[in-house]
């Protein structure tokens, strides 16, 4: 992010930078960049246990629901009053939604950075995390729909390829491979064709977002929760897909950091004001929600739930991800998306340092 900050108009004047790095010569970069957050997803995805949301409490679930929904109404309600009224109901719920959700992706990867994957905070983490991942997935879900919806040439195909496409994907893929992990573990050989037909699959998904304007996280994170976790299949396709992410998912970071143009950028009232108040509002909704609930559910010292709500409020590179896409398909200004990358950038990675 910091690399991509300095190459950007920030730091060098924006004729600088745009001469540096042109259009041209930037599109192949961005499409490798954007390859190797879907390996990402893809690889998160098979690294959750979607089996452990049977063993969870209610609790649990209420507080995951609590910490999206309510943060979602909130701050929806904060940008219908500040925002004026000619302002489509899609805008001012995108902008919402790109804040509200919780990606367990990230919280996953901040737990193991700060050793607390262990701990009784990391386990908490984890188990409200991956609820609050799945409301957040059907309300990225909800937004994909809202925007074909929204789109001049509405076509219901294009909802009912959606739909289709998580059918698959419950219906007969996830079947199908928790049947092939059982015949693998009672000693049939892994052999290399079922990794490359998952690998198809997954770029069948990658294609299949593109060529219907959906967000990168959709699909290839669904195709990632299909795959049973843990050995043999899970820890062999997480190995392969690893080696890809990890060189590319810097890119993808340091592409995001050069898309901020803090001085070509004009900071309206008009902007600045909604995205504030939404932001704080959402913010501090859903930290209120997780600190009360663990301090009064599990009674945590205040000191614990204070932190274990400052993790659950952390953003990432999914978020960095759900910017860049709203940016890209013309829903958020620019302006705003700048205004949410310079928030993730100072407020929340110092914090969380």
């Amino acid at each position: 992010m910091q690399a991509g900050i300095i190459f950007s108009p920030v730091l060098f004047k924006s004729n600088i930078s745009k001469n540096l790095f042109t259009k041209e010569s930037l599109e192949p970069v961005g499409m490798i960049a954007v390859i190797g957050f879907q390996f990402f997803m893809f690889s998160s995805g098979v690294k959750s246990d979607v089996n452990m949301l049977k063993s969870l409490g209610r609790k649990v679930w209420s507080i995951g629901f609590l910490s999206v929904f309510l943060p979602l109404l909130l701050g929806f309600g904060a940008l219908k009053m500040t925002t004026g009224r000619e302002t489509l109901f899609f805008v001012n719920f995108a902008a919402a939604t790109s804040y509200s959700i919780t990606s367990f992706p990230v919280i996953v990867t901040l737990l193991t950075d700060l050793k607390l994957l262990n701990s009784e905070l990391g386990r908490l983490g984890l188990s409200t995390a991956q609820v609050s991942d799945v409301f957040s997935l059907f309300l990225i879900f909800f937004l994909s729909v809202l925007k074909v919806m929204s789109q001049e040439m509405y076509s219901r195909e294009n909802i009912f390829i959606i739909a289709g496409f998580i059918v698959f994907v419950a219906g007969i893929l996830k079947p199908a491979l928790h049947s092939l992990v059982k015949k693998l573990r009672n000693g049939m050989p892994l052999k290399d064709v079922y990794i490359y037909l998952i690998m198809s699959l997954f770029l069948g998904s990658v294609f299949l977002s593109h060529y219907y304007g959906q967000s990168a996280i959709f699909a290839p994170y669904i195709m990632g929760l299909a795959v049973p976790s843990g050995p043999p299949l899970g820890s062999a396709l997480v190995d392969k897909f690893e080696v890809v992410s990890g060189l590319f998912l810097p890119l993808f970071v340091t592409t995001c950091g050069m898309r901020l143009d803090l001085l070509e950028t004009k900071y309206t009232a008009e902007i600045a004001i909604p995205a504030a108040v939404s932001i704080v509002v959402i913010t501090l909704s859903k930290f209120l929600v997780c600190f009360v609930s663990h301090s009064y559910f599990w009674e945590l010292p205040k000191s614990n739930a204070a932190a274990f709500a400052l993790v659950m409020c952390s953003r990432g590179v999914v978020e960095l991800a759900l910017y860049t896409f709203l940016s890209d398909q013309q829903v958020i200004n620019h302006g705003l998306i700048n205004f949410l990358h310079t928030l993730t950038t100072i407020f929340f990675f110092p914090l969380i340092l």
